[in-house]
C-alpha cells in the first residue's frame, strides 16, 4: 500500500467514531508518514512520455504543484494520467492538467474526493477520447453529476465508480445509456443500485465483459437474469456480499449457464443460497470457468465441487 492510500484510510478512521486509543495510534502512524524527504514536487520526477504515473506523489501534490508540472513541453502527447490518492487536488488543479493534455485516453482519480460535478464536467469536455475512467471514492461528485458521462463519455470502455454511493439510480441510467461501448464496469459497494438500472445496463451495453457488484445489497437474481439475456459476452463477475444474501440463489447461476457461456470469474462469496444443484447448473453450461469463488456459501459442499472437477477451475 502507497504511503497517500494509508493516510487515505488513517483520515478515514480518524473522521469516523473510534475508539480513543485507535485514534491516538492513528495519529502517531500518520506523523511518521509526514516526515518524508519531499515536502513539494520535484522538478526533476520522473514521468514517461506518453504515461505520466503521479500515484506515489500525490501525498505532497496541489494545485500549484500542477502548475509547475504543466509547464514541461511534452504534456500535449500524455495519453495515461494517474492521479490515484489526490486528496488535495481540486476542481482548479484537474482543469489545469485538463486543459494541457486534450489526448488523454485514460485518466484514474481514485479518491480525489474534492473534485466535484464541476470539475468532472470540465474533464470530460477537454478529452472527448477517454476510453479508461476510474471515478473510484469520488465522493464529491453529486449523485446525479455522475450522469454527465453518459452525455459526454460516450467512448468509455472501462469505468470504475466503486465507493461511489452517492450516485443514484436516475444517473446510472443516464450513463449506460450513453456509454453503450463499456466492456469492463465497477460498480462494487455502490449501494442505491437496484435491478432496474442492471435491466437497463444489460438492454443497453451489449459488450459487457466484467462486472463487478459486491456488496450492491439491491442486487437479486432478477439482474444476473437480464444479463444473461442481454449479454453472452460476460466473462467475469463479482456478487459477494455480505447483506441481504437470499437475493442471490441457484437461479443466477442457472441463468449464467444459459446465458453466458464465455464466463471465466465468478464470485459468489457470501450468497448463502447458492447449493450444489447451483453449482451442476453451472458446470454444465459453463466450460470455460478458470476462477471461482464460493466462500461462506454453506450450502455448497464438496460434492458440489466434484461438479466442476473435470474443468480448471482455480477455487478461492
Amino acid at each position: 500500500m502507497t504511503s497517500n492510500k494509508k493516510l487515505s484510510l488513517i483520515r478515514s478512521h480518524e473522521e469516523a467514531d473510534v475508539d480513543p486509543k485507535v485514534a491516538r495510534s492513528l495519529k502517531r502512524y500518520e506523523k511518521q508518514y509526514r516526515r518524508l524527504a519531499y515536502k513539494e514536487l520535484p522538478d526533476n520526477v520522473p514521468l514517461e512520455a506518453l504515461k505520466w504515473d503521479l500515484s506515489n506523489w500525490t501525498i505532497i501534490m496541489s494545485d500549484q504543484c500542477i502548475r509547475s508540472l504543466m509547464e514541461r513541453e511534452d504534456t500535449c502527447i500524455v495519453e495515461h494520467l494517474d492521479l490515484a490518492g489526490a486528496d488535495k487536488i481540486t476542481n482548479v488543479g484537474l482543469e489545469l492538467f485538463m486543459n494541457g493534455m486534450p489526448k488523454l485516453t485514460n485518466v484514474s482519480l481514485e479518491n480525489a474526493f474534492q473534485i466535484t460535478a464541476k470539475g468532472l464536467t470540465h474533464m470530460l469536455k477537454s478529452c472527448p477520447s477517454l476510453k479508461h475512467l476510474n471515478l473510484t471514492g469520488c465522493l464529491g461528485i453529486s449523485g446525479t453529476g455522475f450522469a454527465r458521462l453518459g452525455q459526454d463519455a460516450r467512448n468509455l470502455v472501462q469505468l470504475a465508480l466503486s465507493g461511489c454511493t452517492q450516485v443514484t439510480p436516475w444517473a446510472f441510467m443516464k450513463i449506460f445509456q450513453g456509454c453503450s461501448l463499456l466492456q469492463d464496469l465497477d460498480l462494487s459497494f455502490c449501494s442505491l443500485i437496484t435491478d432496474q438500472e442492471i435491466k437497463f445496463l444489460a438492454d443497453c451495453c451489449n459488450s459487457i465483459e466484467l462486472l463487478n457488484l459486491k456488496e450492491c445489497r439491491q442486487i437479486s437474481d432478477i439482474s444476473i437474469l437480464s444479463l444473461s439475456k442481454g449479454s453472452g459476452t460476460l466473462k467475469g463477475i463479482g456478487l459477494s456480499r455480505h447483506d441481504l444474501v437470499s437475493r442471490i440463489t441457484d437461479i443466477s447461476l442457472l441463468a449464467l449457464a444459459e446465458g453466458c457461456p464465455e464466463l471465466k470469474l465468478i464470485d459468489f462469496s457470501g450468497c448463502e443460497m447458492i447449493s450444489d444443484v447451483g453449482v451442476s447448473w453451472l458446470a454444465k453450461g459453463c466450460k470455460k470457468l478458470e476462477t471461482i469463488n464460493f466462500t461462506n456459501c454453506t450450502k455448497v459442499t464438496n460434492a458440489g465441487m466434484r461438479y466442476l472437477s473435470e474443468g480448471a477451475c482455480s477455487y478461492i
